[in-house]
């Protein structure tokens, strides 16, 4: 959507000449004047004023700051564009312009306002724009290639939203410390039994106390330890939903905002139910990822480099049969991981349009009700959820 149209050059000396210091920020016809009449005018915002301009001179000069939630209202085969005065409160009428030009004015108030906010707004990229890297077209207003994409970039973006949280996340690391080296602990204790209980010489009888009492603290090592992971895996997934929760409410707002940011032709190619979905079901997805599939990667990670540190200490030739036939798991696991992401896309795409479909037809629940059409809206939500 264009903002900035291509000015004449009477347009472009008026400012210059009266409004040295001003910078033009958009630029867009005005083709209904005050007398309602079609005109080949322009509207011309400035960092600090509108300025209306027809005929070789400014009609209308409004202060920006005199106002403030400038907003556009469709009328009868046109649209208005108004404000509140900031002193007073109310609503003020501005300028007129014909339906063609609605979506760059409301787009042009919709930036003002956020503006105000101090957030940045972005504009729309063209949708038929491909990726430079592998010619893919890119998916529906947005620039960014899931095929091209680095993962380390996401997940660097969300390791930058979580540092805010940084004592949750050393509290943590340190309980994911403590149930690896639990869980390196125990087996240890296993073998101590085996080897030097059970299959020890049968003691003497002076001795048989000393063996029972040792016996005795080993079991209760086995069973402190295991009671200590679990008590701390209580404690850490206490931690995790607590840091998720909050990482996922500052990523909930964030989507919500950048929604906002975009422009009107945005949300006019995007249906209600696929926002809806972005902003609930893919945080939570977000939200399931960082409370179990990270943490138990990490916890996982950390538990297998221990191990493997023990059992080349212990035996390291046992050790390397134990860990050579290792990149051949994980080349196995990449290729399942191949497959499973490609339905997990295709599921993605197909529930955002289940909740469209969803959010379309509950909206207007009356008329259906009205005109008894449930069955054929029931139908066309189980057409929709069935695709494959």
């Amino acid at each position: 959507m264009t903002l900035f149209f291509e000015l004449p050059s009477w347009v472009t000396d008026i400012i210059s000449e009266k409004y040295p210091d001003e910078k033009m920020q958009y630029a867009v016809p005005w083709d209904l004047n005050e007398k309602d009449e079609f005109t080949e005018g322009y509207c011309v915002v400035t960092d600090k004023n509108f300025l209306f301009l027809e005929g070789g001179k400014v009609q209308k000069e409004i202060l920006s700051e005199a106002f403030k939630d400038f907003k556009v209202n469709p009328m009868s085969g046109a649209g208005i564009l108004e404000a509140k005065a900031t002193l007073t409160g109310e609503d003020v009428y501005l300028a007129r312009f014909s339906m063609e030009h609605m979506a760059r004015y409301a787009t042009i108030a919709q930036k003002i306002n956020i503006a105000r906010l101090g957030r940045k707004t972005q504009m729309r990229e063209d949708p038929d724009r491909k990726c430079l890297k592998c010619g893919r077209p890119y998916p529906k207003g947005t620039t960014i290639c899931p095929k091209c994409v680095k993962k380390s970039t996401v997940l660097t973006r969300l390791l930058k939203m979580s540092l805010k949280y940084w004592k949750q996340l050393i509290l943590t690391g340190i309980l994911l410390l403590v149930i690896s080296g639990l869980n390196i602990l125990l087996p240890e204790i296993y073998s101590i039994i085996v080897n030097k209980v059970y299959t020890a010489p049968v003691p003497d009888a002076g001795n048989l106390s000393g063996i029972m009492q040792i016996f005795a603290f080993l079991i209760i090592a086995y069973i402190s330890c295991r009671v200590a992971i679990t008590v701390v895996t209580i404690l850490r997934a206490r931690v995790m939903a607590k840091l998720s929760s909050d990482i996922v409410h500052d990523l909930r707002v964030s989507v919500f905002e950048h929604i906002h940011a975009m422009s009107v032709g945005f949300t006019n190619e995007h249906k209600t139910g696929d926002l809806i979905s972005r902003v609930t079901n893919d945080t939570m997805r977000v939200k399931n990822f960082i409370q179990a599939e990270a943490v138990e990667c990490i916890n996982q990670g950390l538990t297998l480099l221990a191990v493997g540190a023990y059992m080349l200490f212990i035996d390291w030739k046992m050790a390397l049969v134990v860990i050579l036939p290792a990149p051949l798991i994980v080349l196995a696991m990449r290729a399942f991981h191949r497959k499973t992401h490609k339905v997990y896309r295709r599921l993605w795409r197909l529930s955002g349009k289940c909740n469209s479909v969803l959010q379309d037809i509950l909206s207007g629940i009356r008329v259906v009700k009205t005109f008894g059409t449930e069955e054929k809206e029931i139908n066309r939500y189980k057409s929709v959820c069935n695709t494959n």
